[in-house]
């Protein structure tokens, strides 16, 4: 340290080496005043003229290779990137707020977009398909389309599309979930219909060529070791929801394993497109272009992609088998309890109280810095992460399902100390009928409202949220709306919801370091709870 302060000394002197000529100079003038004026005058000269130099040396290094941002780019000449025409009319319908409009085709192929003050679209393709949908036959099959995304058709190799959407795309993704399969990608506006024809080929006329099927399937089999390898919030997730609903159906796992993945061949893959990717079950979703241009587009690219197939499933016949089970199995600490899914919004504010909820017990880590937005006023944080050094993450969560939900509280201590962990989040979140306060409510809602607004500055979550209201809801809910129905949520709500989940059925997942360790279960769960009722009435 001293050795720190010695040189950060030596700094400081350096850096006050005109200060100190001065200085030195008021001395020297006191002796003999006109030899020092000359000596400090030489040496200006040279420091004028090195700069004048080094100026002059370096001035073409300086200059950048980029186009001026005051100038328009070479590719963007001639192009009409914002009409400004049809905004700048304060009278004019179109400057004010845009609103989300939805048009269905004839095919049953959902469009939704949104109009924005941008040159730039988010554009989304949506799938109503998952791993929710998988037999035993076809474990691992959409984990693998969503690897073949953006792979040779028949119009385009896979280097020609990687190589266009690289020059004028943002952000181009895949993903695949339990209910959903989606690509997404940001572009200009002039490059909507590009994208769209690509988006349209990749449904309609794919290759799967063996060796790039190999290749993915390599992929997805390095993902399941890096998950299973591992105690991840992915994995416990993962068996928590085996957990509630069983082999099959939402208890799927997104990933399959090795020997899943294996047996399926291109065959498999086309008879899968063919059989989900069809009209009923398609949304697109845009952001930043006029909703008449998108849709027209949409039908000139999907149109002709047929509204189902004789065996596509209905969602609705794959939830009537799926069964909250509510059994647990011991491998790290997780409590979770059976919730209603995103389809009740429109009949019940039960989901927008969860998510006030989930607010309120908050949560955070042991090593976390704090800052805007990470909850550490909230309940779980300051009463279960801030009580013991051993507690290393607790907090809330909520997974929304179309028809079911979970929601609940996962834990992670030291070894050792899992039994007390448990016992600070049974006591918070017993107690939180008798201890919630209106301003806790109140922290809570504006977290929330602050979240989803954020969230919604970015273009494509915007796209993707409108997506999953027309997928779950055919239908969708604003900000504006979906605020307000966080307003509404009162004390009461609160403390009725809070008394549902606790009495009912949960699902308990373990993983412990020690088999002597104490866990807790869900019989036992349900124990604590029928001989302290008196907390919830």
């Amino acid at each position: 340290m001293n050795n720190l302060i010695k040189v950060f000394s030596s700094f400081k002197k350096t850096n006050n080496f005109s200060n100190n000529l001065i200085k030195n100079s008021t001395l020297f003038n006191n002796n003999n005043n006109n030899n020092i004026n000359k000596l400090i005058l030489k040496q200006n000269n040279f420091l004028i003229n090195n700069k004048r130099n080094f100026s002059t040396s370096n001035e073409k290094d300086l200059t950048s290779p980029f186009t001026s941002l005051s100038e328009i780019h070479p590719k963007l000449v001639g192009e009409k990137l914002y009409d400004t025409t049809n905004y700048d009319d304060k009278n004019n319908e179109k400057s004010k707020n845009f609103k989300a409009q939805i048009t269905t085709l004839p095919n049953g192929i959902r469009v939704v977009s949104k109009q924005t003050h941008e040159g730039v679209c988010a554009i989304g393709l949506y799938v109503n398909a998952g791993t929710k949908y998988e037999s035993p036959q076809d474990r691992g099959v959409f984990n693998l389309l969503e690897k073949m995304t953006f792979k040779k058709t028949k119009n385009h190799t896979t280097s020609d599309i990687i190589r266009e959407l690289e020059e004028i795309s943002l952000n181009a993704m895949a993903s695949s979930s339990k209910e959903m399969i989606n690509v997404s990608i940001e572009v200009l506006r002039k490059d909507l219909e590009f994208v769209l024809s690509i988006f349209s080929d990749q449904i309609k006329c794919p290759e799967f060529e063996e060796e790039e099927i190999k290749e993915q399937i390599e992929v997805c089999i390095r993902n399941w070791e890096m998950m299973t390898q591992s105690a991840s919030d992915q994995l416990l997730s993962e068996i928590l929801t085996n957990v509630a609903y069983g082999d099959g159906g939402l208890g799927n796992l997104v990933l399959a394993n090795p020997e899943e993945y294996m047996r399926i061949n291109k065959e498999k893959l086309k008879e899968t497109l063919k059989k989900y990717y069809v009209g009923k079950n398609i949304v697109i979703s845009v952001t930043g272009a006029e909703h008449s241009d998108v849709t027209q587009l949409v039908d000139k690219y999907f149109g002709d992609i047929p509204y189902t197939q004789p065996n596509t499933p209905s969602s609705d016949a794959i939830d009537n088998q799926t069964f909250y089970r509510g059994e647990n199995e011991e491998s790290s600490w997780l409590i979770a309890f059976p919730y209603s899914g995103l389809s009740t919004v429109a009949d019940s504010k039960e989901i927008i109280t969860g998510l006030v909820l989930q607010s309120l017990l908050g949560g955070g880590s042991s090593y976390s810095t704090g800052g805007p937005g990470k909850g550490m006023q909230s309940r779980l944080n300051l009463n279960v992460v801030y009580k013991s050094h051993a507690v290393k993450n607790c907090h809330g969560f909520f997974f929304i399902f179309n028809k079911f939900s979970l929601f609940g509280i996962s834990l992670t201590t030291n070894a050792g100390y899992l039994s007390n962990g448990i016992s600070l989040v049974l006591n918070e979140f017993l107690m939180l009928n008798k201890t919630i306060t209106q301003t806790d409510l109140d922290r809570a809602k504006r977290t929330q409202k602050s979240q989803i607004l954020q969230n919604l500055e970015l273009r494509s979550i915007q796209c993707d949220d409108m997506a999953r209201h027309v997928l779950a809801l055919n239908t969708y809910k604003s900000p504006e709306e979906i605020c307000a129905l966080i307003d509404s949520v009162t004390i009461n709500d609160v403390k009725e919801l809070t008394s549902k989940l606790i009495q009912s059925n949960p699902s308990v997942v373990s993983l412990v370091a020690n088999e002597n360790e104490e866990i807790l279960t869900a019989e036992q769960f349900s124990i604590i709870v029928k001989n302290n009722l008196n907390l919830f009435q």
